[in-house]
């Protein structure tokens, strides 16, 4: 989203640090840039209220805890053109040539009803397609234009993103392209009473921008690397044997429950097996549900807005893996 800049402070050199938390997130600072903090027993014993301030970076410890917006609902007024169908070609098509029409590999029935329902002209390789099991490999017709505008026509592999102009497109847009991404290439059960909803890529920039993208609907994710030996595969379709050769792939995670809520609220999936899931959980709140909330406290020249509203709520605190001095760093400070 572009937005006028209404003040620019020169930039300056100054002494920086980087602090990591333990989902491996960092920021990197001038030593003197207030941050919200609180720690484990930083809190009113008379009332129990857990309590924050801001305190310098070059202040902050290893243990201590940065406190974490648990939403930025920053979205922009454009309506995307078919974003399920966008996320469904992201996890599972190909559009690698600029100027060909894109193909989407297709294991749900749901999914080849959707592209019926949207009026989509397609046609299907029948030497790549079968019924039992189901499956579906199809060129979509004139899409190419529609890509390019989006800036994805042409991306392959490693190289495939989010949209470039996502921040242009309204909350709608943004949690449909997640739900066809989610329908193509997620993962949706548990694991004994863990509840978890997961993404698995080799591309981790893409997962980072996912990431973002769902955090601005109030869905907190983490990225994992994960190592493995070579994968070999056989195609029910033709019987053909593949080998993947990549030694590790990454698997962005969603676990907590204030998180599957979000989910559940904003993102419809249409694979059957996979929302019939998420339908199932408990996701009620509970009396033993972590505090999100935080009474703020005035302690250095920060934060007076915080002084006439001091509860600070659906707040995350990170814990602090790692701080370190990275030496004179260019700053910039704007509005």
């Amino acid at each position: 989203i572009t937005e006028n800049i209404s003040w620019l402070k020169p930039p300056a050199k100054k002494l920086c640090v980087r602090i990591t938390t333990d989902k491996g997130e960092s920021i990197e600072c001038s030593t003197d840039h207030p941050l919200l903090w609180s720690r484990r027993f930083y809190k009113n014993w008379n009332t129990g209220e857990k309590k924050a301030t801001f305190k310098e970076a070059q202040n902050i410890q290893v243990g201590d805890y940065l406190l974490q917006s648990l939403q930025m609902p920053k979205f922009g007024n454009k309506k995307m053109w078919n974003p399920r169908l966008v996320g469904l070609m992201i996890g599972d098509g190909t559009y690698h040539n600029y100027y060909s029409s894109g193909q989407l590999c297709i294991a749900n029935i749901e999914i080849l009803e959707y592209i019926k329902s949207i009026g989509i002209s397609y046609s299907y390789n029948k030497g790549k397609s079968s019924e039992k099991p189901f499956f579906r490999y199809i060129t979509l017709h004139n899409t190419q234009e529609e890509l390019r505008l989006l800036g994805i026509q042409g991306q392959s592999g490693k190289n495939k993103r989010l949209p470039s102009n996502i921040w242009d497109y309204d909350k709608k847009s943004v949690a449909e392209l997640l739900a066809g991404y989610f329908d193509a290439d997620g993962y949706v059960g548990t694991q004994g009473k863990r509840k978890k909803i997961s993404l698995v890529s080799v591309v981790p920039e893409m997962l980072e921008e996912v990431k973002v993208q769902l955090y601005k609907l109030g869905i907190q994710s983490n990225i994992y690397l994960r190592k493995h030996n070579n994968i070999f595969l056989q195609s029910n379709v033709t019987g053909k044997s593949s080998q993947i050769k990549t030694k590790q792939s990454w698997s962005l995670e969603i676990c907590d429950i204030e998180s599957l809520r979000n989910f559940k609220k904003h993102i419809h999936l249409l694979i059957k097996y996979k929302q019939d899931m998420i339908d199932s959980w408990d996701l009620s709140r509970h009396s033993n549900e972590a505090i999100l909330e935080y009474k703020y406290e005035h302690t250095i020249e920060k934060g007076d807005f915080f002084k006439e509203n001091p509860n600070l709520k659906n707040l995350k605190a990170r814990k602090v893996k790692s701080v370190e001095f990275i030496g004179e760093q260019d700053i910039y400070n704007l509005t």
